[in-house]
């Protein structure tokens, strides 16, 4: 539960397990309140780090935000042109990814597309559109890049996760697999070629080739989470307010409570999380 705001930082109760941490959680100062000017938010969500650079989907202001490594403000992008060059607002934007070319990829869950943007927030080109099938989506939710520029979408709606490669175009499909994996949320692709998969029921794993490995963890009620190069899962969960923390043998070894947890990332030794109920970005160094 949170103590309070002490010195510019919000403090909260750490409960632990049992066992020996490698590391410790320490909150720094966060970014944002609620409005609708530079710096401000209504419900941040998604969130993306590029050499220091942290971009923000600010889903109820229907825009991006761009903050530098001392989380200055540095600007704001919601401008898309459909294919008549007529401006239209992003509707409900969720999850964001940065690939290595620097193509920024921005999912929409209630226009059931992803955008593409450059790193500077100039408008590219809208992929999919509603639809089961090929390059459209139903519910797009979590997004993600992996270091040879393929992008992998949850599909929520439709069951299955979606590889696109820079073009756009559909690499191919990861379905449900018999039911083991039900409406997915988030999606990380590793540096190995395996990928984790995100939804109700906790997270699974898949090999390069798009093959179901089994369920590492359980855990209900996960609206995002992250994997650092040790394999330790970073869970956020709006519902029972906190960030959990687990090995990757699935030993939990930090839980953070008091807030309204809506997507997470790691950046090297800080953690950053979209706290929807406060309209703000909370920061930690991991130490």
């Amino acid at each position: 539960m949170i103590m309070g705001l002490v010195g510019g930082l919000w403090m909260f109760l750490l409960t632990s397990s049992t066992i020996a941490k490698p590391f410790s959680v320490v909150p720094q100062k966060g970014i944002g309140e609620f409005g609708r000017g530079p710096g401000q938010f209504r419900r941040p969500i998604g969130l993306a780090d590029l050499r220091g650079t942290l971009f923000v989907v600010d889903q109820g202001n229907r825009r991006v935000q761009r903050f530098g490594r001392s989380t200055q403000f540095l600007s704001v992008f919601e401008q898309v042109r459909d294919t008549e060059g007529e401006r239209i607002q992003m509707e409900s934007p969720h999850s964001i990814a940065i690939d290595p070319a620097g193509r920024v990829y921005i999912s929409d869950v209630d226009a059931d597309v992803v955008y593409q943007f450059d790193t500077e927030g100039q408008y590219q080109k809208t992929l999919g559109g509603f639809g089961g099938f090929g390059v459209a989506f139903n519910g797009p939710t979590g997004i993600d890049v992996d270091y040879n520029g393929y992008l992998y979408v949850a599909d929520t709606g439709n069951q299955r996760i979606v590889k696109l490669d820079g073009n756009g175009d559909r690499v191919g499909d990861i379905r449900a697999l018999g039911g083991q994996v039900v409406a997915p949320i988030g999606v990380k692709a590793m540096p190995d070629g395996r990928l984790f998969v995100l939804d109700e029921k906790g997270i699974t794993e898949f090999n390069e080739f798009g093959n179901y490995l089994g369920r590492l963890l359980h855990y209900e009620g996960a609206t995002d989470f992250d994997v650092n190069a040790s394999g330790q899962f970073f869970i956020a969960s709006k519902d029972h307010r906190e960030i959990v923390v687990y090995s990757s043998k699935g030993e939990l070894l930090e839980r953070i409570m008091g807030f309204t947890a809506t997507s997470i990332l790691l950046a090297g030794n800080t953690l950053y999380v979209s706290d929807g109920g406060r309209h703000a970005v909370r920061v930690f160094k991991i130490e």
